[in-house]
């Protein structure tokens, strides 16, 4: 398990941060009309910092020519927006588990590309709404990487977090694992599976129409490919958990 270079912030220092900003300006973004039904905004974010307000600029592309980028799948959390990323000196409010993955995946030298459904679809469009949401698979399947966050925890939770990825990781080059071995983890990750995102309906389509997955959670990651082996060699032992045999049904219909 190799963690990533790529800053991270807490929800504190984001907070405290981009409050400096909304002092200079209190202007909330006002979203262009898509000009053509087949188009799609891009997120492009700015390098940055650790702990500094999120910077982006909006870009609407065709769907079928749109470049390269990747799209975020992640569980809202709390649905109150009370984060911001700017653009240009307007912004956007987003909720604070986007805000604390879009600080995660930020790169300090150069921007990077992202589809963020909260924030690439105007949610107050009813209309512009479900007719991006029909365009999903697409957008996913056209996606260079779908990334999956599954959210930063607290100390004792990302520890085990951690703990179950490292096993999931060490599994990807085996085809079995001892009964003792297997049950000496399961606690572990028993916690990481029920993290909300694993019990949505969204991540089967998302997962299932992209080119390339990666999963992460705070510092670490591992790639779908990893989960659906890990997976494949856990259903072959007698414990299993509630927990785990629900992520199972999702391995069904992704493979």
């Amino acid at each position: 398990m190799v963690a990533e270079d790529r800053n991270e912030s807490s929800s504190s220092e984001s907070s405290s941060s981009e409050s400096s900003s909304s002092e200079s300006s209190s202007s909330e973004y006002k979203y262009q009309r898509l000009s053509d039904e087949s188009s799609i905004r891009i997120l492009e974010l700015f390098p940055g910092s650790r702990g500094s307000p999120l910077e982006c600029k909006i870009i609407e592309r065709p769907l079928k020519s749109c470049g390269r980028y990747e799209a975020l799948s992640y569980a809202w959390g709390d649905d109150k927006k009370v984060e911001k990323v700017w653009c240009d000196t307007k912004y956007i409010g987003i909720t604070r588990n986007c805000s604390i993955a879009l600080h995660r995946l930020r790169k300090s030298k150069r921007s990077r590309h992202l589809w963020v459904d909260s924030i690439c679809i105007d949610q107050k469009v009813f209309e512009e709404r479900n007719h991006q949401v029909s365009l999903m698979n697409k957008v996913y399947s056209k996606a260079q990487c779908v990334i999956v966050w599954l959210g930063k925890s607290k100390k004792k939770k990302s520890v085990q977090n951690k703990t179950a990825l490292d096993f999931i990781r060490q599994l990807s080059k085996q085809n079995e694992v001892s009964q003792a071995t297997y049950q000496s983890k399961l606690s572990a990750l028993n916690v990481l599976f029920r993290n909300s995102w694993f019990s949505r309906t969204w991540p089967v389509q998302e997962v299932a129409f992209s080119r390339k997955c990666k999963i992460i959670s705070g510092k670490y990651s591992i790639s779908a490919r990893q989960l659906m082996h890990f997976l494949k060699i856990a259903e072959r032992h007698t414990v299993l958990s509630p927990t785990i045999d629900r992520v199972h049904v999702h391995r069904k219909m992704w493979a």
